[in-house]
């Protein structure tokens, strides 16, 4: 039998000092970790025990938690221990059993880390762990991800036994005479996991006796190619993506000729938590160029679906009551600078980032405001005809994103002055008797 390694394995894993680092070993009292806290030991590195009473079995787990502690006494090694009212969070939190237990775990566990000055947190899931994690996520449907198993790390937790085979644990087990804490929770099958391990590993196992050591090949592989997958989304990302502040522009096109539109897409975009349904509407929208306009969500993003671009933001809410009140032109602020001239200017701008207006005409105070539903003004080049703001933003081909960013400057009369950045209006233009004039520089 091929003995355990436990630095060899520790080594495997990024950013790992065994010799230097301090490690907190989540202990149930079951035989895996606590085999774990003896491989810890024989080495030994510097560790401490924790272990949660989720409250659940009674006696039995009171017993689990006296178990542990005095296996913590037996290694000489810092012990720290927490009761919660598992049944009583999962109810308020709206969780099952399983999940409040495993969010009260390590939470706590983050929580001891950080207070003691461990490096890491330590758990004892194994090869056959791995390979129950597949065949649930496979069951209930899962991108390559999912596939790849438990990760050796996840930020400071780690599981440095999963490329250890169940047979090298019993044989350690047997070999030092140890004893553990059986959970009879763990012979009925109501849970999934338990099911897969009891109903569905044997049958498979027996096709291929090896089936946990074959199994770690192929996680091996899996990972090796979500990392290719990786490297070859982070260069398309650098080749095609166009990233302002917070909003990437995504080529529509360059998505759709790929080889796999939703398979690219959902990667592109998986950090915004967009679900491969969600994607798969996405690309069947983006196909039909007439339903440009479609807005999809998550609770951190939005995407939209605009003529040519798939365009990504965080989701946010902007205050449509938004307004800023100018009293004079000395003031200052982050959209509008004004500068007064006495004489008429010597040039005429053709910019819309900067205007020219005749300062007989300007009332003040002027507002500086978010564009609405029926604003309309007499745009510089119309002989004096009205036109609505919004049939300008949709002339402009303005996106729906950048539509919610225009800001109107506003007359002390309430007349539209200029559509910032992109239209003034004829009312205030620099004419032949014009005395005096303001500058107004668009800052953003």
């Amino acid at each position: 039998m091929v003995e355990i390694k436990l630095k060899e394995e520790l080594a495997k894993i990024e950013s790992i000092n065994a010799d230097t680092d301090r490690f907190l070993l989540a202990v149930s009292g079951g035989k895996d970790s606590v085999t774990m806290a003896h491989l810890f030991a024989e080495y030994p590195l510097h560790f401490g025990i924790a272990h949660c009473n989720f409250q659940l079995r009674g006696l039995d787990a009171d017993q689990d938690l006296l178990f542990v502690q005095d296996l913590a006494r037996q290694l000489k090694v810092p012990f720290f221990s927490q009761a919660f009212d598992t049944e009583q969070f999962a109810a308020k939190e709206k969780l099952s059993i399983q999940e409040a237990a495993r969010q009260l775990r390590y939470d706590w566990l983050a929580q001891i880390r950080v207070d003691h000055q461990y490096d890491w947190i330590v758990t004892a899931h194994h090869a056959e762990d791995q390979l129950e994690t597949f065949l649930y996520n496979f069951t209930k449907g899962s991108g390559i991800r999912g596939l790849t198993g438990i990760p050796a790390k996840n930020g400071r937790i780690i599981r440095p036994l999963l490329s250890t085979l169940p047979a090298q644990l019993q044989h350690f087990y047997q070999k030092k005479g140890l004893q553990h804490r059986e959970d009879a929770s763990n012979a009925t099958d109501k849970y999934a996991r338990n099911l897969i391990r009891h109903q569905v590993s044997p049958v498979l196992q027996q096709i291929n006796p090896q089936l946990n050591s074959t199994s770690i090949r192929t996680f091996n592989i899996l990972k090796e190619t979500t990392q290719l997958l990786d490297a070859f989304i982070e260069e398309w990302k650098k080749t095609h993506i166009h990233q302002n502040q917070e909003e990437w522009k995504i080529p529509i096109q360059a998505v759709l000729s790929s080889a796999a539109p939703a398979s690219l897409l959902y990667e592109v975009l998986r950090f915004a938590h967009f679900n491969t349904a969600q994607i798969q509407r996405i690309i069947d929208n983006a196909k039909h160029q007439h339903l440009s306009g479609a807005l999809f969500q998550t609770a951190s993003h939005e995407l939209l679906i605009d003529r040519t671009h798939f365009l990504l933001r965080p989701r946010t809410t902007l205050d449509k009551s938004e307004e800023i009140i100018l009293t004079d032109y000395k003031q200052s602020n982050s959209i509008l600078h004004l500068e007064y001239h006495q004489q008429h200017p010597s040039n005429i701008f053709k910019d819309n980032k900067q205007i020219q207006v005749d300062a007989a005409n300007i009332q003040f105070p002027l507002k500086v405001r978010r564009w609405q539903a029926g604003d309309s003004f007499c745009p510089i080049g119309m002989s004096g005809k009205h036109k609505k703001v919004q049939d300008l933003l949709s002339d402009s081909k303005l996106s729906l994103f950048d539509k919610e960013k225009i800001w109107i400057l506003e007359n002390g009369n309430e007349d539209i002055i200029w559509v910032i950045g992109l239209r003034m209006d004829e009312r205030f233009k620099i004419r032949a008797k014009t005395e005096a004039h303001y500058v107004l520089h668009y800052l953003l």
